[in-house]
């Protein structure tokens, strides 16, 4: 994990401050819990903030990217076995392939007590949501949703139609949604800062590939 030093920490909490003026930044959390970390993902790094409450709303950001959540947990699933962050990367990803994205992730560590373990591929949950509202501040229309939840044997599920829905840039659950959450992710291609060098429509492409890996999708079956 790499881990921000004193200046970075104030840079970054500056950051979620004034470049999220979308944001109601009177919610967003400066206690020494929610201090801003980095843990890579899908080879990006990203910039994290964890859930200390069962419920709240927080945001994150990352260069022009922020991202906001509010959440809720059943109280008596929430827990300091299990650890939940929300990141923003906003950048060049050069893991199978190369393409600018600007992502928000609501992640499960695999690691309670280990922040570096935050975006690493988890099978199991036993934290039950029962609110979500991801939202991102983005600069491209190009934004692909995903929900990924776990039952209690460890598989990988994708929710029923109905659970949630996707405005363009936000992630909503329902108001009867109950889910045992590995994670939901906001994915931004931002074509406009292509050059020769970078996949053009490929892209696409690999946005899909990156679905299929961060999901595990060969484990995933429908709740019915």
């Amino acid at each position: 994990m790499d881990v921000l030093g004193e200046d970075e920490t104030r840079a970054a909490v500056a950051s979620v401050h004034a470049a999220a003026a979308w944001l109601d930044t009177s919610e967003i959390r400066t206690d020494d819990s929610s201090v801003p970390f980095q843990s890579e993902l899908f080879g990006d790094m990203y910039t994290f903030r964890t859930l200390d409450k069962p419920a709240s709303k927080i945001g994150t950001c990352q260069g022009r990217l922020c991202c906001e959540l509010e959440y809720a947990i059943q109280a008596d699933t929430f827990s300091d076995n299990e650890l939940f962050a929300i990141g923003a990367f906003d950048g060049l990803h050069v893991l199978e392939g190369t393409y600018y994205m600007q992502n928000c992730a609501l992640v499960k560590c695999a690691e309670a007590m280990n922040k570096s373990s935050c975006g690493s591929l988890v099978f199991n949950s036993s934290t039950v949501f029962t609110k979500i509202a991801l939202r991102g501040q983005f600069q491209t229309p190009y934004v692909y949703p995903q929900v990924i939840l776990s039952d209690s044997e460890g598989h990988l599920q994708i929710s029923k139609p109905g659970a949630w829905h996707f405005t363009g840039s936000a992630i909503e659950t329902s108001h009867s949604f109950n889910g045992t959450v590995l994670n939901a992710i906001l994915l931004g291609r931002d074509y406009t800062r292509d050059d020769a060098s970078v996949g053009g429509n490929s892209g696409l492409h690999l946005v899909v590939l990156f679905l299929v890996l961060i999901s595990g999708l060969l484990g995933i079956k429908l709740i019915t």
